[in-house]
């Protein structure tokens, strides 16, 4: 009898360590999945970074190049931010990229990766994407943006983006589509700004 007593009791033990065991793995799988969001993304924005964005753009390459699709890329900068800055402080500067961020992700598509690619610029991959359509989208995000009134402590105001877009050709790496979509997003700034400017094709 003793025996079966102290039997149950151990039975007992153990299925409470399994519980508990089940019960730190799963708070153990979902720090590691925190962590691997913190690493993938943009500390501030929550967009991703510049180096997961440069890893997701790699894998669109290869599976482009392996099935002949095109797809776009984006470079969006936003105007004279530095003023932004200078006027209403760097607090602000931060509120604004956060907001713009949205905004960015809130015009795209659901499958678009949206980077902020460091400072005021951010990067977006379009994937199966032809420069029509991504011109499309790109005038989408720039118009939204401009139609906003940002509102901070008691300041309003507006902003706008440039925005330079490049398409894959056979051949591209990264660097060089990343390079060409930064090139017309120059281009643009050095018109008018404000506006979207479009790699050409002969």
């Amino acid at each position: 009898m003793q025996t079966h007593i102290e039997l149950k009791k151990a039975r007992g033990k153990i299925n409470q360590y399994a519980r508990e065991l089940e019960q730190k793995n799963q708070e153990l799988k979902e720090l590691l999945q925190r962590v691997e969001q913190l690493a993938m993304n943009d500390y501030l924005t929550g967009v991703y970074n510049r180096r997961s964005a440069v890893e997701l753009i790699q894998k669109e390459l290869a599976r482009s190049q392996r099935e002949g699709k095109s797809f776009s890329i984006l470079m969006a900068d936003i105007d004279d931010f530095k003023q932004v800055n200078d006027r209403y402080g760097h607090e602000c500067g931060d509120y604004v990229l956060k907001r713009v961020a949205g905004l960015i992700r809130e015009a795209s598509r659901q499958y678009d990766v949206v980077a902020r690619w460091g400072g005021e610029e951010f990067l977006l991959m379009l994937p199966r994407t032809q420069l029509e359509e991504a011109k499309i989208v790109a005038e989408r995000i720039r118009a939204l943006v401009a139609r906003q009134v940002f509102s901070y402590q008691g300041f309003s105001f507006s902003v706008t983006l440039t925005i330079g877009v490049a398409g894959f050709l056979p051949g591209d790496d990264v660097d060089g589509l990343i390079r060409r979509a930064d090139k017309f997003m120059y281009l643009g700034k050095k018109r008018e700004k404000n506006q979207v400017v479009v790699e050409e094709r002969k």
